[in-house]
């Protein structure tokens, strides 16, 4: 997973799919970045390019995510999703929620 700050904005890059063998290490990984980067973002960019499989504990997680921002009052977006992905979102009623379609 790789990230950086700009412009407020938290970027993360996932790496992998987001799946129940690894969603505790993205879990810590995720919160060590929330918790590292005092107030440096109130925005956080999840770009998930190259991502084909989100399972049900991947797809909490990032739930989790989303409300963890929302309660602080950051913005969450998620970007370059690919069509698997989209599908999953949809299904779901989070394409909006995530910010999908925006550029």
């Amino acid at each position: 997973m790789k990230h950086e700050i700009s412009d407020r904005k938290l970027s993360i890059v996932v790496e992998d799919n987001i799946l129940s063998t690894n969603v505790e290490s993205l879990s810590t990984s995720f919160k060590e970045l929330l918790n590292s980067s005092g107030d440096e973002f109130n925005q956080i960019i999840l770009d998930l390019e190259g991502i084909d499989t989100i399972d049900s504990q991947g797809l909490n997680l990032l739930i989790g995510l989303f409300q963890e921002c929302k309660n602080k009052k950051w913005g969450f977006r998620v970007t370059n999703c690919t069509e698997n992905v989209k599908w999953l979102f949809s299904i779901f009623k989070l394409t909006e929620v995530f910010g999908v379609n925006q550029s």
